[in-house]
C-alpha cells in the first residue's frame, strides 16, 4: 500500500503545496520536477527517467536536510541537489550511463536485446503534517533478464530540527516484541490463513517457525521504518524474505498499538 506509493511515485498523503509547522514557521513548499534522457540501440529506445517531489522553499535548515537526504539516496553531492531541475538532470544522466553500460555489455556478449532497457526513479512526498515529513525514494529498473526490479524506501524527518526519526525509531529489543503483530500483518499482505502457511511462502534461511507454539521469528527489514498517517511502515525489499512473485512485503502497524516499542520522541509527536 504505502510501499507501492514509493515505488510508483504516487503521493500517499499530504500535498505538494505549502504546509506550516506547529510553530507557524515559514511554510515548507515542494514542487515536482521531471527529466528523461534516452539513446537508440538494437532497434529500441533505452532510457532513464525521474519524477521528484523536491523542496523549493521553507525553513532553511530543514530544506538543507531534505536536500541532503535526497542527494544521498542517489549517491550525489549536496551541490548536485542545489535545485530541483539540476538534481533531476544529474540523476537521469548518471542512471543512463548504467543503462548504456548494460546494453553495451549485452551487445558485446551477443545477448539478444528484445525490448527497451530503462531505469525509472522517483522521490515522493509520501506524508506530511505539521510535525513530520516522510519522503520515499523508489523506482523500477529493467536491465535485461526475465523481469525488472522494483525498489523503494522511506525516511521520516522531524520538522522542528531536521532529525531523522527513521533511525532508532524502535527501542532496543522492540522488534522481538512485535513478532506476533508482524506475522499477522504479513499473513494479511500475502493473503494466507495462518503462520504455518506464511512460513511455507517465506524464505527459510533466516526465519524460524515453532510448530508447538505456532509462532514465527522474522527478521526486521533492511530498510528503516517510516511514518505515514498514524502508522509505522516496515517495507521489505523484493527477495528479502520471500520470492519475487509475492512483491515487496509490507507491515503497517498503528502507532497507538506499538507505543511501548517506539522511542518516546516518536510517540510524543502523535499525542
Amino acid at each position: 500500500m504505502f510501499g507501492a506509493a514509493i515505488l510508483t511515485g504516487c503521493a500517499g498523503g499530504g500535498n505538494n503545496g505549502e504546509t506550516k509547522s506547529a510553530d507557524n514557521a515559514e511554510p515548507l513548499k515542494f514542487q515536482q520536477f521531471t527529466d528523461s534522457v534516452s539513446f537508440q540501440e538494437s532497434g529500441f529506445t533505452h532510457y532513464a527517467t525521474i519524477k521528484a517531489d523536491f523542496p523549493v522553499s521553507g525553513p532553511e535548515a530543514l530544506v538543507k536536510v531534505l536536500k541532503g537526504i535526497i542527494a544521498e539516496r542517489f549517491d550525489l553531492s549536496i551541490d548536485d541537489a542545489k535545485d530541483g531541475q539540476t538534481f533531476a538532470n544529474k540523476v537521469v544522466t548518471s542512471k543512463l550511463e548504467r543503462v548504456k553500460k548494460t546494453v553495451t555489455d549485452d551487445v558485446a556478449d551477443e545477448v539478444p536485446i528484445q525490448m527497451e532497457y530503462y531505469i525509472e526513479s522517483n522521490i515522493t512526498k509520501v506524508f506530511e503534517n505539521d510535525k513530520v515529513i516522510t519522503l520515499g525514494a523508489g523506482g523500477y529498473d529493467f536491465l535485461g533478464g526475465v523481469h525488472g526490479q522494483g525498489y523503494g524506501s522511506g525516511v521520516t524527518i522531524r520538522k522542528s530540527d531536521g532529525k531523522n526519526l527513521s533511525q532508532n525509531m524502535l527501542k532496543a529489543g522492540a522488534w522481538d516484541q512485535l513478532q506476533d503483530k508482524v506475522a499477522a500483518e504479513l499473513c494479511k499482505f500475502l493473503e494466507v490463513a495462518n503462520n504455518k502457511e506464511l512460513y511455507e511462502i517465506l524464505f527459510k534461511e533466516n526465519i524460524k517457525f515453532d510448530e508447538a507454539t505456532n509462532t514465527l521469528t522474522i527478521p526486521a527489514p533492511q530498510n528503516q521504518p517510516f511514518i505515514v498517517d498514524n502508522n509505522v511502515v516496515f517495507d521489505y525489499a523484493a527477495y528479502e524474505i520471500a520470492p519475487y512473485a509475492v512483491g515487496m512485503p509490507e507491515v503497517v502497524l498503528p502507532i497507538k498499538d506499538i507505543e511501548a516499542q517506539l522511542n518516546p520522541e516518536v510517540v510524543e509527536l502523535f499525542k
